[in-house]
């Protein structure tokens, strides 16, 4: 876990960018969902520790002690951490890299994960070759188009 990286071009800091750059990193760690708990008051409980810790961490109000949090919840939740988000993985790579869309477009889902060499060449294949749809009128789709 990291501090965000920045430049700071004088003035005030930016606050948002801190924000979501927390919120990315806290979100591989922080990944428990509803079915998680038993009662809507634990589950609520849990998204206010975080908010909170994201809040402390984006002020820079004591960062130590957040920091010390984050640390322990993942010793703590180790196992839990890692099998959840084993699932996460497992559930976007049934998902296509290219879907169609009602519209006669097309929308990339998501884009490959750089650990899964064959799901990268797959990806740039297509991007490379263009992405051909009966739905585009069998007009070829390029690389500069996505």
């Amino acid at each position: 876990f990291s501090p965000p990286r920045m430049k700071r071009r004088g003035g005030a800091p930016n606050y948002f960018q801190r924000e979501v750059s927390y919120r990315r990193q806290l979100a591989e760690t922080y990944n428990k969902t509803r079915d998680d708990f038993q009662t809507l008051d634990e589950y609520n409980d849990y998204l206010e520790e975080l908010e909170t810790i994201i809040y402390n961490l984006t002020y820079e109000i004591e960062t130590h002690t957040q920091l010390a949090k984050i640390e322990k919840y993942k010793r703590e939740n180790k196992q839990n951490i890692y099998a959840k988000s084993s699932q996460v993985a497992a559930a976007q790579s049934s998902s296509n890299a290219v879907s169609t869309t009602g519209g006669g477009s097309f929308a990339v889902s998501r884009l490959p994960n750089p650990k899964n060499l064959k799901e990268a060449q797959r990806f740039l294949q297509v991007v490379s070759q263009g992405y051909r749809s009966p739905a585009l009128d069998s007009r070829q789709v390029t690389k500069e188009e996505v």
